[in-house]
C-alpha cells in the first residue's frame, strides 16, 4: 500500500478507523490511489521481476529486493525528514521492529548487500521524490509531511508492507525464515 494514500486516508477524520478512512480515501481519489501505487512503484516492480526472473537464486534476488525497499523506510526516509528538520525516529524503529525477521534473512546474502551499497544514493532519491510526492498531495511542506508520518507511525509503519508491494519476494524470504 502506498503511504501517499494511507496518509491521504489517516489525515480525513481522526475519529474514523483507518480502513473506513482508506475507502472514503480510495473512492474519492481513484486516480491518485493509481498513481500512488503504480508511479512511484513502476521502476521497483520492473527491477524486481528482473531480478526474480534472471537471478540464479530466487531468494537471492528477494533479498536484494527487499534491503533497497527496507533501507528506503528504514534509512533513507529518516534521513530526508531529518535534513527538513523533521525527524521520523518512531516510524523508522518501528518499521525495522516489523521487519526484522526478513532483514536478517536478506542479510546473509553478501551478494543482496553489496547490491545496496552500490544503489544506496538511488534508494535516497527515491526517498526524496516520495516524500516531495506525499507533501504535494497533501498540500504541505515536506517538514509537516515528516511530521504527519511522525505522528501516526504506528499505522504507516504496519502498512508500508513488503507484502504487499511484492508478494512473491516476501514469500521467498518467507520459506528461508522456514529453513
Amino acid at each position: 500500500m502506498s503511504l501517499v494514500l494511507l496518509a491521504a486516508a489517516c489525515g480525513r477524520q481522526q475519529a474514523q478507523s483507518v480502513e473506513e478512512s482508506l475507502r472514503e480515501a480510495r473512492s474519492a481519489h481513484p486516480d491518485d490511489a493509481i498513481a500512488a501505487s503504480n508511479a512511484g512503484n513502476a521502476r521497483a516492480r520492473e527491477i524486481a521481476s528482473e531480478l526474480l526472473g534472471s537471478t540464479s537464486d530466487k531468494h537471492e534476488g528477494a533479498a536484494i529486493i527487499f534491503l533497497g525497499f527496507h533501507t528506503k523506510y528504514a534509512e533513507s526516509l529518516p534521513k530526508a525528514c531529518s535534513a527538513v528538520g523533521a525527524p521520523i525516529g518512531k516510524l523508522a524503529t518501528r518499521f525495522a521492529e516489523l521487519n526484522k525477521d526478513s532483514y536478517d534473512i536478506a542479510l546473509a546474502f553478501p551478494s543482496a548487500t553489496a547490491t545496496l551499497e552500490r544503489n544506496r544514493s538511488s534508494i535516497d532519491r527515491a526517498a526524496q521524490d516520495e516524500l516531495a510526492r506525499m507533501a504535494a498531495s497533501w498540500q504541505v511542506d515536506d517538514r509537516a509531511a515528516c511530521q504527519f508520518l511522525e505522528d501516526n507511525f504506528e499505522e504507516f509503519a504496519k502498512n508500508a508492507s513488503f507484502a504487499a508491494v511484492n508478494p512473491r519476494a516476501q514469500q521467498l524470504l518467507n520459506q528461508l525464515q522456514r529453513r
